[in-house]
């Protein structure tokens, strides 16, 4: 098996020979080694032939004096998560998490998994959670430090209040204020700066290696991803045909997918629709690209897009397919989902109950995540909803349990395998 890593480092004397001895005692041969200055640092690119993962040995070169950044090149992580990765992560879980609900709603005929009732909010905390204990497992309890201005942030502060770790988080100065206080709130140190996404990670990771950190993404680590997809081992009791969720960076998805493939179920990746013209001066929305929440601007619940971190993975593959909703459906269900069934969520969580409307029939389920969400924001899409929300039937409840529902929901299936 072929890897491909670059490696950035501050130059010293034998920094090359030692990384290649540490590649040579990982049980790796250099096929292709190449070595050039980039501004301060040194980059090295190595082509390497093996029969293992190439992660572990770039968490171990990571932890090299003097290698700021290492990257596993080409397209994704070098492999996917694996099914019992996402077992094994459970199993770490089950002491600190409960499983999110699932309640079954007529309104949609789908099963909604709540992961916005997270201590966090959003299903974030499964991946962050996992990747801390998994690494205390080995006996890492160095600080954290994390550049993120959104939902990996606060679980990674979480994580570290409740297993007694320092967590130092890097963020831009447009940080949502409510996101801000919340890092604050569970002792997280936050840095906010004007820098882009690229320099403020340059930043964090240099700080992180001079002081001994570890650097936790929220895309390139298998532990992330298979402590989300812990979310898909447990809405697989509900058997549903499709689940629907909010494409983002694609995270998510990539971490359920060994779990949805294993039962034969289909994941469509949901996209918020950008109005003309609300984008940042010189900044363009690019198809598959990360674009991590910030303030919405203008009236637009998109996401703004700052571009890919260095290094991060496309896990768009993981999607089935995608869909692309307006601003008017994605209000329209964030209005719904609050005077209706009583849940609240923000843009980016609520997407995937917007796009249940294009899938008629079969069995549905759709991630509902983002409970810190902007009560302000929220206000306003209500307040701006002139036609009160049309009731579901008096005889039937809001929404239901897994329990409560099971039986009713297999004659709903029923009737819309007659109607296909």
């Amino acid at each position: 098996m072929r890897h491909r890593l670059r490696i950035e480092a501050v130059p010293e004397p034998h920094l090359l020979q030692r990384v290649l001895v540490a590649v040579s005692g990982r049980g790796f041969v250099p096929v292709r080694v190449e070595s050039s200055k980039q501004g301060s640092l040194l980059r090295i690119d190595l082509e390497l032939e093996g029969d293992r993962p190439a992660q572990p040995l770039a968490r171990r070169l990571q932890r090299l004096v003097n290698i700021s950044r290492v990257e596993v090149a080409g397209e994704g992580l070098p492999r996917e998560v694996q099914l019992g990765e996402v077992e094994e992560a459970a199993r770490r879980l089950a002491a600190f998490l409960r499983p999110s609900p699932a309640v079954y709603c007529e309104r949609w005929r789908a099963w909604l998994k709540l992961e916005s009732l997270h201590p966090t909010g959003a299903f974030e905390v499964r991946g962050a959670l996992n990747a801390v204990l998994a690494e205390i497992e080995q006996g890492d309890r160095r600080p954290l430090a994390a550049v993120d201005q959104g939902n990996h942030a606060r679980a990674l502060a979480w994580a570290g209040q409740r297993l007694g770790l320092a967590v130092h988080v890097f963020a831009h100065r447009d940080t949502h204020p409510t996101r801000a206080v919340a890092c604050r709130e569970l002792d997280a140190e936050l840095t906010q700066s004007e820098a882009s996404l690229a320099e403020t990670e340059e930043y964090a990771r240099s700080l992180a290696q001079r002081n001994g950190w570890r650097f936790v993404s929220p895309c390139d680590d298998l532990d992330i991803l298979a402590g989300q997809g812990t979310a898909a081992r447990e809405l697989v009791e509900v058997r549903p045909a499709i689940v629907i969720l909010p494409a983002g960076a694609g995270s998510l998805a990539a971490g359920m997918r060994p779990v949805l493939k294993a039962h034969g179920i289909e994941a469509v990746g949901v996209r918020i629709e950008r109005r003309e013209g609300l984008a940042r001066a010189g900044e363009e929305e690019v198809e598959g690209e990360a674009v991590p929440a910030q303030v919405p601007k203008e009236g637009s619940l998109a996401p703004q897009p700052s571009g890919r971190p260095f290094g991060q993975p496309d896990f768009h593959g993981a999607f089935d397919q995608t869909v692309t909703i307006g601003q008017d459906e994605l209000r329209s269900a964030l209005a719904e989902l609050v005077k209706i069934e009583g849940i609240a969520a923000d843009a980016a969580g609520a997407s995937s109950v917007a796009a249940l409307r294009r899938r008629a029939y079969g069995r549905k389920a759709a991630i509902v995540t983002g409970g810190d969400f902007d009560s302000g924001l929220l206000v306003e899409i209500l307040s701006a909803q002139s036609a009160p929300c049309s009731a579901p039937d008096a005889s039937t409840p809001r929404s239901r349990s897994l329990q409560e529902n099971r039986s009713e929901d297999l004659g709903h299936e029923h009737e819309e395998e007659k109607r296909r």
